[in-house]
């Protein structure tokens, strides 16, 4: 076989090895990244989550978001943001306000972030709440009465899976709020039982 003669290329085979050449190096660039490749440790969900919700499957056959609400705690250390909550689109009664939520009954999921300003400690149980920014998602399908009361979800979760919690008694007290009793059932593994009301 004969070796490649630079000279005898054509401008568009010229422009093809160039760019070829380009992307790999590039590629060999960012496949290290700016940890030298090796410090990246993926994080460790425990197994009791599974690979998301338990009892979503066959609740949303055809879901929408129902209504994007926030809440906070009482002395505005824990926020939860952007909380999109899904519904089931066939159980929505239709109305002429637009607000939904309120001819609605049936089942939910939620999903959002969750930020912590400063540390939250458990003294019963020792569990710690560290500050960050968690994103949080359905993990036990909850329920809905109508006119946005009576909202229980029985498990939500973070990405991480180190952080558990339960809603209860939750009420939309307008399409963008909801007032509910959060209590946080696992921090990092540790069982807790802190419970604080959010508005």
């Amino acid at each position: 076989m004969e070796r490649l003669n630079k000279n005898s290329l054509r401008f568009p085979a010229k422009l093809f090895t160039f760019a070829f050449a380009s992307l790999g190096l590039m590629l060999t660039l960012a496949s290290c990244g700016n940890k030298g490749g090796n410090d990246y440790v993926a994080p460790v969900v425990p197994p009791i989550y599974g690979n998301g919700c338990t009892n979503c499957a066959g609740s949303f056959p055809s879901p929408v978001v129902l209504t994007t609400f926030e809440m906070q705690s009482g002395d505005g250390n824990i926020k939860f943001t952007g909380m999109q909550m899904t519904a089931e689109s066939t159980k929505i009664s239709p109305n002429y306000s637009g607000n939904n939520y309120r001819n609605y009954s049936g089942p939910i999921a939620i999903q959002g972030t969750m930020t912590v300003a400063s540390q939250e400690t458990d003294y019963t149980t020792g569990c710690v709440l560290q500050p960050g920014s968690y994103a949080v998602n359905t993990y036990s399908v909850g329920q809905m009465g109508f006119a946005g009361g009576d909202i229980v979800i029985p498990t939500v979760v973070t990405a991480d899976g180190l952080t558990e919690m339960r809603v209860d008694e939750g009420v939309l007290t307008s399409a963008t709020r909801l007032y509910a009793y959060v209590t946080f059932t696992r921090l990092n593994g540790v069982a807790c039982a802190m419970t604080k009301l959010f508005n």
